[in-house]
């Protein structure tokens, strides 16, 4: 080609087509793939609709209802054709799934079925509940006063009901078992209502008259008990609990009752007399007054809070009722102890006269105890007690000297962990009041009666019981100092706060023009012409009345502002603009131009990453908004360095900010002593310092800013040239240099003072308007009709902190009713729930009871009890389940004794059916053979005592039962807990397998044959299994077993004995050149002598330590440790050594019938014994 130009033309023209002919070939590629993908995807679905319709018609055809098919089972939803093949394979499958939906199905609906019984019956026992609650039915704490549903359900009627598969209980059967569940109620309340009685009247808790209740109807008990309750709710008969130390009144004290012993309780006015007669007077009420009008423990209120009329009302503590009777009494306690030191004291001290000293918290004496504050009043006494904080809320002790009291009450709390508690040392030692904080121990030694003429005196005793001790914290009377503002504060004369909050937070700016190129857009509005075209004089006056923050906004919009606002002239017009933000802005330090500090106080962005944003004119309000944006997403990684006057991102502080280690090496020969005075945690000359305001690079090690150190360097170069001796100019440069890190750290920290109190504002402008918004929201829902409790406090759009306009409201209205639904229907499932614990409470006292009276005689072992059906088998009954799903607040009496019978009649048949089959087999019968005509014409009372006869007998220790399955004897009761989950088949007489072999046990250790099992076994929960000792082996190798365990132990000796005679003989026969040695079983339980011997400590240390000592002997095998012997070694560190022990068996028994393999000391006694 003549040139490259030309050339590259040409290569461009070929490279177009060819990017024209790849990319047209690759989009048709492309869409054949997709086509592809499309068409195969249609077939496979095709592919899986045919199975499963074919699937689906093929479980129809076997009978299965279309309802229980299962769709979406992974073998229905394949993609693989249906052949015979695959359908022989995935048949069992499949109609396993659909019988498994059936099944699913038809455990719903009854489920459902149940949960409608039990509601209904629940409805019943709630009516019981508000019947026996008479006229304190309103009271829902107190209708908790009657028994638990448990209580009703145990009625065999309510059994009945709630057992029969139905659709709900029909009212008739509801009516049936009301008159129980109302007479279950009245008992249970009037059982709890006498003991609370009886404690407030100083009787015995269980002291009742059964005579006088008994002969009264269900209205006259209901009236009575009102009356009782009546008296008990009032706030004068308040009960003590020495337990929690706190005073309760009734209904609380009830719900307390059942897990709290009552002999804790005693009458309140035992312990303070008068006390609450007066609190009651100093609120207005009088003596009736019950006790729910003043605590309002309600659940789901708020408790009514009152102020001790009697402290300073700058201290003066808000408390409930029962806290404040607790106040008062704590007060009398320290004041009687501390009154009695203070004698002492004055007796010490030769005091020639006793300065008057009394009680204010006296509650005989007159005026007020407490005051029941008015919303205004309260806020009244709050702001006394904040300025109290205000003014004296911390100790300088606290903080090094440093005070803070200027400093706004939110930003103390932050300081909480420095505050020192202390205690009074005026007061005696071991009786002043708890430690306090600065303010309020200044207020108690204030108030210390006679405190002038009174406090040598105790000084002196003081001084010499705490000879010795730091008195670095002793706190003695000051003048109140004034608090000094220094910090800031909104002035009287400053502009009340604008609707938008012109912080750094919320106002994230575009950087200032750095040159004329860099101007923003040509005014584009009137106002701005016209402003352009006043006088610089005026302009100036007109800005004056802005603040920094408009100030800055309108130096960004026009070149002409930028080029007036910048220049040095506009100083004064900054200053005002500072002190016009609310709060008002610090001073501008001097050598920062006004511009540049409300650049670095008022905007939140990176100073570096803002001034290399270049912004064209013609595109400048699109690039601001995106600057804007850019700076707002990464705002959470800028951090403040106040010393240096910077704010970085992340990215930006590293190579701006540098470490010591990079300033020596990038400055050679730079003074290190400089450093000190450059460094953001330099500490100035009156020891302050802003280490602890640098944000998240706190602690860091880069703490120089690389310009300043680069202007350093040059200064002291220069310097060093002019002075006539480095010294000389490095001890100028040093003056210099500790005057500039005074007035960086003392700038610096009111800077920080203000972006906290600029923080503080915004959270109380931000809270105010989401209380606003909470309030209305909750008003408006109050207008809609619902209920105060259900309303949605806590929802997050009532918590935002946006004000509620119309629009707003329209948008929120759907959720938050929504919300207030849900709570709503929360709150009734709650009580609905209760409700029904209630009732089944109830329905368990009642079964109890029942099953007591079925156990008859044997009703003393708990486990015995417990062979009665359960309590689950009880709530089948259709009675009981009526009952327990009706909504009723509890069960009353009438319907309780309605299904009472029932109940009995069901424990007593659950109790025949076991004991019946364990005695077949105790006696050799079929296991389900009984005589139910026999047994029909009996009473309850002669079943029952049948019944006991039985059980007796079974309980016999000599009528032990054969477990064939886990190779043990077992006793009843114990047999019957396994019946349950164990076929009974496996069950044989022990006697039939070890004839004699109990009755001699028995006979060894000196029972009689009719000894209970219980007696020799204790097997009962809670107790431990006596042991014995088998008297038949040898006592160095004999073992401890449990009764059961030896019967199984001479059983195995008995089978081994067998094996091994039959072996020896048939090696005789084959063999009579052998010898035939005597051979007899040791353990033949038919032979003389006892077989086992009670365990007692005295002989079970002489056998143990003959045990140890056989094992101390020749406990180990020398084998075992590769010839080593271990003889001579403690019997602790031999068994240190377990895993290289070794099993063996005897070589001279049987090949085959040797004892279980055994250590060499035990097979050395075997073989000893043969």
């Amino acid at each position: 080609m003549d040139t490259p130009a030309l050339a590259n033309a040409r290569l461009i023209e070929r490279l177009q087509k060819y990017v024209d002919n790849r990319i047209e070939s690759g989009s048709k590629m492309n869409a054949w793939h997709m086509a592809a993908r499309e068409w195969k995807y249609a077939e496979l679905a095709k592919v899986k609709e045919e199975r499963k319709t074919s699937i689906f018609a093929k479980l129809l055809d076997l009978g299965h209802s279309e309802v229980d098919f299962p769709r979406w089972h992974v073998e229905v939803n394949k993609s693989v054709a249906l052949s015979d093949e695959e359908w022989e394979r995935i048949r069992p499958t499949v109609e396993r799934a659909a019988e498994s939906n059936k099944n699913s199905r038809i455990w719903r609906q009854s489920q459902r079925r149940r949960n409608e019984r039990s509601r209904h019956l629940t409805a019943v026992w709630n009516g019981a509940v508000v019947v026996a609650s008479g006229t304190r039915a309103f009271n829902f704490a107190e209708r908790g006063a009657c028994p638990n549903m448990n209580d009703f359900f145990g009625f065999e009627n309510v059994l009945a009901l709630m057992s029969a598969d139905t659709d709900g209980i029909s009212p008739a059967d509801q009516d049936s078992v009301r008159p129980e569940a109302i007479r279950i109620a009245i008992q249970g309340r009037r059982r709890y209502l006498v003991k609370l009685d009886n404690v407030l009247k100083g009787l015995p808790v269980d002291q009742t008259d059964e005579e006088e209740w008994s002969s009264l109807s269900d209205d006259e008990a209901i009236s009575k008990l009102d009356t009782i309750a009546a008296e008990l709710a009032q706030a004068v008969n308040g009960f003590w609990d020495s337990n929690r130390r706190t005073v309760d009144w009734y209904p609380s004290s009830y719900l307390r009752g059942p897990c709290l012993d009552l002999g804790y309780l005693s009458p309140a006015e035992g312990v303070a007399p008068g006390l609450i007669a007066k609190m009651l007077e100093s609120i207005g009420k009088d003596l009736n007054t019950e006790a729910g009008a003043v605590t309002n423990w309600t659940l789901g209120q708020r408790p009514v809070h009152f102020r001790c009329a009697r402290c300073d009302e700058r201290v003066a503590p808000y408390l409930s009722f029962s806290e404040m009777i607790s106040h008062f009494l704590e007060k009398k306690v320290w004041f009687d102890k501390a009154s009695l030191a203070r004698e002492k004291a004055l007796t010490e001290a030769s005091s020639p006269s006793q300065p008057t000293f009394f009680n204010d918290h006296d509650w005989n004496s007159e005026a007020d105890i407490i005051a029941s504050d008015s919303s205004h009043e309260k806020a009244r006494v709050t702001k006394l007690q904040n300025q109290l904080e205000a003014a004296y809320g911390n100790d300088p002790e606290d903080y090094d000297g440093e005070d803070f009291t200027n400093r706004s009450g939110r930003f103390r709390k932050q300081e909480l962990g420095k505050r020192i508690h202390r205690i009074c040392r005026l007061c005696p030692e071991g009786f002043s009041p708890r430690p306090m904080y600065f303010a309020t121990l200044k207020i108690h030694i204030e108030h210390i009666p006679t405190l002038d003429s009174f406090c040598n005196h105790i000084e002196m005793v003081s001084t010499r019981s705490q000879k010795g001790q730091s008195t670095s914290n002793a706190i003695t009377p000051k003048a109140s100092r004034p608090a000094k503002p220094k910090g800031p504060k909104i002035s009287n004369n400053a502009q009340p706060p604008r609707k938008r909050l012109k912080t750094a937070s919320s106002d994230v700016e575009a950087p200032e023009p750095t040159s004329v190129g860099d101007s923003p857009v040509e005014p584009a509005s009137a106002l701005q012409n016209l402003l352009l075209g006043l006088p610089v004089e005026i302009f100036g006056e007109i800005c004056s009345f802005l603040d920094a923050i408009d100030l800055r906004h309108l130096s960004l919009t026009d070149e002409t502002f930028w080029s007036v606002l910048v220049s040095p002239k506009s100083d004064s017009i900054w200053r005002r603009a500072f002190g016009r933000v609310v709060p008002p802005m610090p001073e501008c330090p001097e050598t920062m131009s006004g511009p540049d500090y409300a650049r670095f106080m008022l905007v939140d962005s990176c100073m570096v990453c803002a001034n290399s944003f270049i912004m064209q004119p013609e595109n400048y309000i699109a690039e601001m908004h995106a600057h804007d944006q850019a700076c707002q997403q990464k705002s959470w990684t800028l951090s403040f360095d106040y010393f240096h006057r910077v704010q970085y991102c992340d990215s930006c502080h590293r190579p701006n900010i540098i470490s010591q280690g990079q300033v020596l090496k990038s400055y050679p020969g730079f003074p290190p002593e400089f450093l000190k005075y450059l460094s953001s945690d330099t500490v100035g000359s009156d020891d302050a310092s802003l280490v602890n305001h640098r944000g998240r690079w706190h602690g860091s090690k880069r703490q120089y800013h690389k310009v300043t150190v680069g202007e350093v360097d040059k200064l002291w170069k220069s310097l060093s040239e002019t002075m006539d001796t480095p010294t000389l100019a490095n001890t100028r440069l040093m003056e210099r240099l500790q005057k500039y890190a005074d007035n960086r750290i003392k700038s610096g920290i009111k800077m920080y003072a203000w972006r906290v109190a600029v923080r503080e504002w915004k959270d109380a402008e931000i809270a105010k308007v989401m209380e606003e918004r909470k309030a209305s929201i909750l008003a408006k829902l109050l207008e809609l009709g619902h209920e105060e409790i259900d309303l949605p406090r806590w929802h997050f759009e009532v918590e935002k902190s946006v004000p509620l306009c119309d629009e707003e409201w329209e948008r929120v209205r759907p959720i938050v009713e929504r919300a207030a639904e849900s709570n709503k229907s929360s709150r009734l499932w709650n009580q609905s729930w209760r409700r029904r614990n209630e009732r089944s409470r109830a329905l368990t006292f009642l079964w109890n009871g029942a099953v007591a009276v079925a156990t008859g005689t044997r009703a003393v072992y708990l486990a015995e009890r417990n062979a009665c059906p359960t309590f689950n088998e009880f709530l089948g009954l259709p009675p009981a389940a009526d009952l327990i799903a009706a909504d009723t607040d509890g069960i009353s009496a009438a319907d309780q004794d309605s299904i009472r019978p029932q109940a009995v009649q069901f424990a007593i048949q659950g109790r025949r059916r076991t004991l019946t089959k364990l005695h077949n087999i105790l006696k050799g019968l079929p296991l389900d053979q009984t005589n139910e005509e026999e047994w029909s014409s009996l009473s309850n009372d002669e079943a029952i005592a049948r019944l006991d006869i039985i059980a007796a007998e079974l309980a016999q220790a000599v009528n032990g039962l054969w477990d064939s399955k886990r190779k043990a004897v077992d006793w009843y009761p114990s047999t019957y807990f396994r019946a349950q989950y164990l076929d009974l088949g496996v069950l044989s007489p022990a006697e039939g397998l070890a004839p004699g072999l109990i009755a001699r046990m028995l006979e060894s250790i000196d029972k009689s044959p009719d000894t209970e099992a219980a007696v020799v076994t204790s097997w009962n929960w809670g107790r431990k299994s006596i042991q014995f000792r088998c008297a038949r082996c040898d006592e160095r190798v004999a073992p401890y077993l449990t009764f059961s365990d030896m019967i199984s132990h001479f059983l195995e000796k008995k089978v081994w004995f067998d094996k091994a005679e039959l072996a020896r003989e048939k090696a005789l026969a084959e063999n009579p050149s052998l010898s035939h040695h005597t051979f007899f079983n040791d353990h033949d339980w038919n032979s003389e002598g006892d077989m086992i011997v009670s365990e007692t400590s005295h002989d079970k240390a002489r056998v143990t330590r003959l045990q140890n000592q056989l094992e101390a002997a020749y406990g180990n095998d020398p084998e075992d440790y590769d010839g080593e012997d271990f003889t001579t070694r403690s019997r602790r560190s031999v068994r240190q050594e377990p895993q290289k022990r070794t099993r063996r068996i005897c070589r001279l028994c049987p090949e085959g019938f040797a004892p279980r393999p055994m250590y060499f000391a035990t097979l050395k006694i075997h073989i000893e014994h043969m």
